[in-house]
């Protein structure tokens, strides 16, 4: 049985399913550029139509309950209330390294009053086994809850770290595992600083992994 492609060029050389993950990828880039107002007028007001088309068929096949974006940029900059009617889902981030990455109280009112939901995720690298060790573990486990309280984000909600690298079994039980239970110990260490100076109750957050998915090791799916 032969598989069946679409008379281009193109697709003769690669499968149908491969091209169209291509021509997605192609049109988030062009997508990211016009945003941003680094592409020049003509080509945008060019482009924009065929973007906005494209984007609109994919979005139109998930329910809009299901729908996230995550962003390495303060989400103000574009039309947040055009966005509220797109997705729920915002994916910020909390960096030690680069503060401009970070979500902060401003922005997190924002979304939250447009009615979508935040989640968030801690990356400082994460795209090797170089980044994890179990003294950093420790150190972006109580940067993070000291961000995370700093920005007010509820208790019992969750800081996603990342891991944005199909780790191999070495990595993940020689790097990544240490890591993470260091992390637990960071979170722990900064409520107890903040429980004496502060009264109440000290947040709690709960601490998850946010990862790529291609070729993951067997073990890695724990």
């Amino acid at each position: 049985m032969t598989t069946k492609r679409t008379a281009c060029l193109a697709c003769d050389i690669v499968p149908k399913s491969y091209f169209f993950i291509v021509c997605i990828t192609l049109v988030a880039t062009v997508a990211y550029y016009v945003w941003r107002g680094e592409v020049p007028a003509p080509i945008t007001r060019a482009v924009r139509p065929l973007v906005s088309s494209t984007v609109n068929d994919i979005l139109s096949r998930v329910p809009k309950e299901r729908r996230a974006i995550d962003c390495s940029e303060d989400v103000r900059g574009c039309d947040i209330r055009d966005l509220a009617t797109t997705v729920s889902y915002v994916g910020r981030y909390y960096n030690s390294t680069n503060r401009r990455k970070c979500l902060t109280r401003v922005e997190a009112i924002a979304i939250s009053d447009a009615g979508m939901r935040i989640f968030v995720v801690f990356q400082n690298g994460a795209r090797s086994q170089q980044s994890f060790s179990a003294a950093g573990g420790e150190r972006d486990g109580e940067f993070a809850w000291n961000f995370a309280c700093a920005v007010g984000q509820p208790s019992g909600s969750a800081i996603f770290f990342a891991v944005d690298y199909p780790p191999s079994d070495r990595d993940l039980n020689s790097y990544i595992l240490p890591y993470f239970e260091h992390v637990v110990e960071g979170m722990q260490t900064a409520r107890q600083h903040w429980a004496l100076t502060h009264p109440g109750k000290p947040a709690q957050y709960a601490i998850g992994v946010w990862r790529t998915e291609d070729n993951p090791s067997p073990s890695a799916r724990r």
